[in-house]
């Protein structure tokens, strides 16, 4: 008995120990730009937007883990109105499951906007801070992964139908230098002043760079 407790101990051991080795930290940094917020022109993008951030990733054989967090310089801003800027810092997990090539997964984000100006007069229903669930997959060729994620109905009047697409392209052999595309497919019915009940559509993408540790 004594015996085989010390085996599942040393096993547990050597089970954390794996997965320790395989958490990875990295920066990132990239430059990206949106779309018009809506058809009217009454909001409109502030580009282009500068991304730096951080995180830590676990990819083991079945599992595919990532908590990263980012700031980005300016996010929307009032049409014609320059004190209008709106930054964001925004914090996202993901976990995915391996099946060969094949990645499943879910995950969440948190963001939280800071609004200055008139933004948050032209939208009143815009939520500050956001919670938002994911839920997705895609896959992981030796020097290449693309994964979509869909962000579920959560605290945003903007996240209602929400598709994220990224993808890293590895550029040396072990992926410790990585180049990286987002790109972000929004559609949501919210009530705007002056025009009422409408379906405003965007989008959002980057280009940037990771250095993995």
């Amino acid at each position: 008995m004594r015996k085989s407790i010390l085996v599942v101990l040393a096993a547990l051991v050597l089970m954390v120990g794996s997965a320790f080795s395989q958490i990875k930290p990295y920066v990132d940094a990239g430059v990206g730009a949106s779309s018009t917020f809506n058809g009217s022109g009454t909001v409109t993008a502030h580009n282009p937007n500068y991304i730096v951030g951080a995180g830590v990733e676990v990819n083991s054989k079945h599992l595919l883990l990532n908590l990263d967090a980012n700031f980005q310089t300016a996010d929307f801003r009032a049409f014609g109105k320059v004190n209008a800027n709106a930054f964001a810092a925004t914090v996202t997990g993901t976990g995915y499951l391996k099946f060969g090539k094949l990645l499943v997964g879910t995950g969440a984000f948190y963001k939280d906007q800071v609004i200055n100006g008139n933004y948050r007069s032209l939208i009143p229903n815009l939520q500050t801070t956001t919670f938002v669930p994911l839920v997705g997959g895609g896959f992981q060729f030796s020097r290449d992964r693309v994964t979509a994620m869909y962000e579920l109905p959560g605290r945003s009047a903007t996240n209602q139908r929400t598709v994220d697409l990224n993808n890293e392209i590895y550029l040396t052999k072990k992926g410790s230098l990585r180049l990286t595309q987002q790109l972000s497919l929004n559609s949501s019915i919210a009530s705007v002043p002056s025009i009422g009940s409408a379906r405003i559509s965007g989008g959002n993408g980057s280009v940037g760079l990771k250095l993995v540790f």
